[in-house]
C-alpha cells in the first residue's frame, strides 16, 4: 500500500517535470568522427561532424502554462488522496480498538455473572429438593444462568470479529491479536 501510494505521487512529480520542462528552450546535440580508408592508400582521412541545435516554442495562449498548472494540481490531488487514505486507515484502525476494548469491562461482568448464577442454580435446586423453593426459582436461576452464558458468547463473538476487523486494518490474515499488537496500536 505505502509503494503503491509513493510510486503515485512520484508519477504525478515527474508528469509536473515533463510539463513544466515543454515551457523551457529544447537543446540538442550531436558529434560524429568518419574515418574513410581510401583503397591503394596509407592515409585515411578523418572528417569529425558536429551539429548543436536550440529551438524554443513561444507560449503565446498559455498552453503549456496550463499544463504545468494541470500537473501541479493532479500532484496536490495525489497528495491529497494519499493523505486521506492514510488518515481514513488510523481512523478505522482507533475506532476498531477502542471497540475492542469497549467490549472488555461487560465480557468480565458477564463471565462473573455466569459464576453467580451458576450458584444461584446450586442454591435454588438444594432448596427445592429440600421443599423450601418451588420448581419455579429453580427455573428461574436457570434462566438467568442460559442469559448470562449467551451473553458471554455475544460478546465474545463480537470481540472476535473486532479482532478480525482489526488485523485486516493491520494488514494481517485475519486472527486473534496477541497482547504485542494491541500495545503496538496504542502507540499509533
Amino acid at each position: 500500500m505505502w509503494f503503491a501510494r509513493a510510486s503515485r505521487i512520484v508519477q504525478a512529480e515527474a508528469s509536473v517535470g515533463v510539463a513544466r520542462a515543454n515551457q523551457l528552450p529544447a537543446l540538442s546535440g550531436s558529434f560524429g568522427i568518419e574515418n574513410d580508408r581510401i583503397p591503394g592508400t596509407r592515409v585515411a582521412p578523418t572528417f569529425y561532424a558536429g551539429a548543436l541545435t536550440a529551438s524554443y516554442v513561444f507560449d503565446f495562449w498559455g498552453q503549456f502554462r496550463r499544463a504545468t498548472e494541470a500537473a501541479r494540481a493532479n500532484l496536490l490531488g495525489t497528495r491529497y488522496a494519499a493523505y486521506l487514505v492514510e488518515t481514513t486507515l488510523i481512523s478505522e484502525v482507533a475506532t476498531a480498538y477502542f471497540e475492542l476494548r469497549r467490549f472488555d469491562s461487560p465480557l468480565d461482568f458477564s463471565k462473573q455473572s455466569v459464576l453467580s448464577d451458576q450458584d444461584s442454580v446450586r442454591i435454588n435446586t438444594i432448596n427445592y429438593k429440600g421443599g423450601e423453593y418451588a420448581i419455579t426459582d429453580v427455573y428461574q436461576a436457570q434462566l438467568l444462568l442460559q442469559q448470562a452464558e449467551a451473553e458471554v458468547i455475544s460478546l465474545t463473538q463480537s470481540i472476535e470479529q473486532t479482532e478480525n476487523e482489526l488485523s485486516i486494518l493491520l494488514g494481517r490474515n485475519p486472527g486473534p491479536l496477541r497482547e504485542e499488537w494491541l500495545s503496538w496500536i496504542k502507540r499509533i
